[in-house]
């Protein structure tokens, strides 16, 4: 049986065949393949093709957090903040809990979206667990930027 396949995925004129020929050395699209290939579009700034080979990679395997990881980070680069803080939630919550910095990022999600007290509860449980993470001075500086921001709106309510 031969197909012939004409998805992004799949360019056109490749055929699928299911007879096994010695010559022909096998090309696996696995989640690896599909990873390097979303890394690469997302490199060239063509998020649309980028997200398409993530959500393969993740298709392609499903228990690795790092496929989960790197669409959701895809997916804020997009402004589908939802759509990642749901990932980065499904990540430490079933997958992997030390993949701490999923806080970190939900944070900047909901800061970008002007939910700032979730925002500070994603800050403050990230300092929590990796308070000497890769991440704790940024997380340290957005948490007293907010505080400072606090104040000066409170500072401006008394007034009026």
């Amino acid at each position: 049986m031969v197909t012939v396949l004409g998805r992004a995925d799949r360019p056109k004129g490749i055929l699928k065949t299911d007879k096994i020929n010695p010559k022909v050395i096998p090309f696996n699209q696995d989640a690896k393949y599909y990873t390097e290939k979303g890394v690469y579009f997302g490199q060239k700034n063509k998020l649309g093709k980028a997200l398409l080979y993530l959500q393969k990679a993740v298709e392609a395997d499903r228990d690795d957090p790092a496929n989960h990881y790197n669409l959701a980070c895809l997916l804020s680069r997009a402004g589908k903040l939802k759509e990642s803080n749901k990932i980065f939630k499904h990540i430490v919550q079933n997958m992997d809990s030390e993949l701490t910095e999923c806080y970190f990022f939900m944070a900047v999600n909901y800061g970008l979206m002007e939910e700032l007290p979730e925002a500070k509860r994603c800050l403050l449980k990230y300092l929590h667990i990796s308070p000497e993470g890769d991440m704790a001075e940024e997380a340290e500086d957005l948490l007293f930027a907010m505080e400072e921001e606090e104040e000066y709106e409170e500072g401006a309510r008394s007034l009026s």
